[in-house]
């Protein structure tokens, strides 16, 4: 899909992409390919992206964090991280 919507992304009109665990099966170099494409597209769409990577996650221009509230089933809590928050979430 990555690949698909690279090729289409400057005659594609869709205003967002979502990429869900799109560091599946992938590490290191391959990763960092990804992230380069991602933020390639991200010139014409918007991209919300959910990875662990920091290969992937580096290339974002902002970062939020997502916990599920454990007391609580099926709520969820986001917040935006700050750029000190999110240089230790990646490198983390």
């Amino acid at each position: 899909m990555l690949a698909m919507k690279s090729i289409l992304a400057k005659s594609d009109k869709l205003p967002l992409l979502v990429f869900d665990e799109i560091d599946s099966g992938i590490s290191g170099r391959i990763a960092q390919s990804v992230g380069k494409s991602l933020k390639s597209l991200s010139e014409f769409h918007q991209i919300l992206c959910i990875t662990h990577l920091p290969q992937i996650a580096g290339f974002a221009d902002v970062h939020y964090t997502v916990e599920k509230l454990k007391r609580i089933s099926n709520h969820f809590y986001n917040k935006k991280l700050t750029l000190d928050q999110r240089v230790r979430e990646v490198a983390s």
